[in-house]
């Protein structure tokens, strides 16, 4: 009991503390979790959006050709690409991560901001890349971006993995045994004409419109 000769506030007042207390911690409380729920605001927009941040200025603005192969493919690829330059295709108009893609960058999400703004992808499939879990993804997320994808056949391969689903019907080119002259030749007359062109591929996104 706190008499009112031994306080140096009025009875009322002293009364009033133990609410005055609550409220002070509860605004406290509620100042500290409104600023907890700003900063996870802020840092899981950093988390959910990598490829723009990360990437932002980095990757060429026309690099219309995306190019997706299994790493133990890197040489043959290395080749065509090499025959393509020959044929007047603009080496600077195609993606290949092994030359974009830098030390310490982030790997996915420069793939990821690479296909988006491609206009064609070119899968080398062969018995590696057909096993590639990266091979597929990247042709799904080319699929669901209504990208252009071209099938271009390294090796007589059945397509497995969900790849035969995700690309039935579609037209490819050989580049293996007596086609692979003639193939390189069709691949750069189809890249020529997507690199050259600035109108947006069609909605259909399949690449049946590349029959020679």
């Amino acid at each position: 009991m706190v008499e009112d000769t031994g306080t140096l506030l009025p009875r009322s007042v002293v009364d009033q503390l133990p609410l005055l207390f609550f409220l002070v911690a509860a605004g406290l409380g509620t100042v500290v979790f409104l600023g907890f729920r700003a900063f996870r605001g802020r840092a899981d927009r950093r988390t959910s959006e990598p490829a723009t941040e990360l990437v932002e200025g980095l990757l060429p603005p026309a690099m219309p050709v995306f190019v997706s192969y299994a790493r133990t493919d890197a040489n043959r690829v290395q080749g065509v690409l090499a025959q393509l330059r020959e044929r007047g295709v603009d080496p600077k108009s195609i993606f290949l991560d092994a030359e974009a893609i830098g030390p310490g960058e982030h790997f996915p999400a420069r793939l990821e901001v690479a296909i988006a703004s491609c206009k064609v992808l070119v899968v080398f499939l062969s018995h590696a890349a057909v096993d590639s879990r990266w091979v597929a993804k990247e042709v799904r997320y080319a699929l669901a971006k209504h990208k252009l994808v071209l099938p271009v056949f390294l090796d007589a391969v059945e397509l497995t993995g969900g790849l035969g689903l995700e690309l039935a019907g579609v037209h490819g080119i050989l580049l293996f045994g007596a086609s692979e002259p003639a193939g390189v030749d069709q691949l750069a007359r189809s890249l020529y004409t997507v690199t050259a062109s600035r109108r947006e591929p069609e909605t259909s996104h399949r690449a049946d419109m590349m029959n020679p």
